[in-house]
This record gives C-alpha cells, sequence and structure tokens, in this order.
C-alpha cells in the first residue's frame, strides 16, 4: 500500500513556486475515473509525491498518439498511460512501481489447462487470450508473453468478459488489483501470475530539465524500494 513514504517524500521535495501540470491518461486500469471524472488511486497520489509539493494537476483523456504529439510539442507535461516513447520526445521515468498481471480463466475451463504453470505453457496450448485495447496493459501483455500468445484486445471489459464466457476466449490477462476488485471478474479463476512490469511515466523535456527528472527519480526510487517491500510483506504473512 502506499504509506507514510509519500508523506514523507511530500516534505523532501525543493521548495520550488507550485506548478500547474496538464497530465494525459487514459480510462483504463488502474487509472478509473472518480466521480470528477479524474484518474483517483495510489497512482494519483505518487505522482504528487515526484512534483513539487503544492502542484496543480489537469487531467485530459487523449488518444496515445496525440499523448506522445503533445510531450514532444509542448501542450503535455506528463502522460501516465504510454509503455514507451522515443528518447527525444520526452523523458522517461525510472519506475514508480511494479505493476502485477495475472492470468484468469473461466472456473470451468480449470481441468483443461491445470497443466499451465509458466508463460510457456501458455504458447504450447495455443491459448487464445484477451486484454483491454488502447492501454499500457495490452503493451505490457504483449511484451509479457512474448509475443508467442495470441492477443485479442477490445475496448469494453464486458464483452471481454462476455466472449470468455462463450468459449472464444481461452482467458483473460487482467492487472491483479483489477481482478481482486471488480465485481464483474469475481468469478474468474487466477491461473498464472505473470512477471512483474516496471511502470514508467513519461515527462515533456519542455517542462521538465535534466536536473528536475534527476530528482524525480531520486524519488522514484523510493517509492518503488517501499513498494517491493510490501509486496515481500504482503507475500509472507506479515
Amino acid at each position: 500500500m502506499f504509506n507514510g513514504v509519500a508523506l514523507l517524500l511530500l516534505g523532501m521535495l525543493s521548495p520550488t513556486a507550485a506548478a500547474h501540470y496538464r497530465v494525459g491518461w487514459l480510462p483504463d486500469p488502474p487509472y478509473l475515473a472518480g466521480a470528477a471524472m479524474v484518474p483517483t488511486g495510489e497512482d494519483i497520489l505518487r505522482l504528487q509525491a515526484l512534483l513539487p509539493a503544492g502542484s496543480e494537476l489537469h487531467f485530459v483523456q487523449w488518444p496515445l498518439a496525440r499523448q506522445v504529439r503533445g510531450l514532444a510539442e509542448g501542450g503535455l507535461d506528463i502522460a501516465l498511460s504510454l509503455a514507451s516513447i522515443k528518447p527525444e520526445a520526452a523523458w522517461l521515468s525510472e519506475p514508480v512501481r511494479y505493476a502485477q498481471y495475472v492470468l484468469a480463466i473461466d472456473p470451468l475451463q480449470l481441468e483443461r489447462y491445470q497443466a499451465v504453470t509458466d508463460v510457456g505453457d501458455v504458447a504450447r496450448q495455443g491459448m487464445l487470450l484477451g486484454t483491454l485495447q488502447d492501454s499500457r496493459l495490452q503493451q505490457q501483455a504483449n511484451t509479457l508473453l512474448d509475443g508467442t500468445v495470441l492477443i485479442h484486445s477490445l475496448r469494453d471489459l464486458d464483452q471481454l468478459i462476455r466472449l470468455l464466457w462463450l468459449g472464444r476466449l481461452n482467458g483473460l490477462v487482467l492487472d491483479r488489483g483489477l481482478l481482486e476488485q471488480e465485481p464483474r471478474l469475481k468469478p474468474l479463476l487466477h491461473l498464472i501470475t505473470l512477471p512483474p512490469v516496471a511502470v514508467r511515466w513519461a515527462f515533456s523535456r519542455h517542462t521538465f530539465s535534466a536536473e528536475q527528472m534527476h530528482e524525480i527519480n531520486q524519488r522514484a526510487r523510493l517509492l518503488t524500494q517501499q513498494g517491493l517491500a510490501s509486496q515481500e510483506r504482503r507475500h509472507a504473512g506479515l
């Protein structure tokens, strides 16, 4: 969990004047909109901990291509939904956390897939998997599965679930937090856990200097260390 370390980081920030940042995002897990139609959750607290105290964030829902263009041209300061970007277009931060993805299946298919214990088994079984479209998850799922498994991506989570129940998909690659928290996914069975993936954010070179990115990356390392320690405590049952 995101805890007191973030508050400590906020107190450590350089005493610069509060700034206003335009932040690009997409309403895909883990960035789900709250009542005010802005993203909420622990990642937003992490972002605030990386920036000068009192910074104002203005969130814009832009397609990925427009976010990349905005970073390169100066119309966007930060992007949360990009898995990668060319170095000349923007700074890519050090990991701010490590995302955990899982492969979930219809429980009625457990007998068929109970021998699946890793990504190699997924490929050998010829499983057709689904994931969410136009999100970091889709890009990371392809990376995690090494391009050996056919990925069917859709924008609509309900449609993905429906295709799984109909047997047109053999499994879904999902953010572990989404699987645990989303009521619509409760009936699914967690089959295997995929290797953790570093989550990085893009920062415009028009807005952030090399010195500022150095400070941001220092804080990101502290947040990442905190997150890994929390995961180890959970796995140990502490």
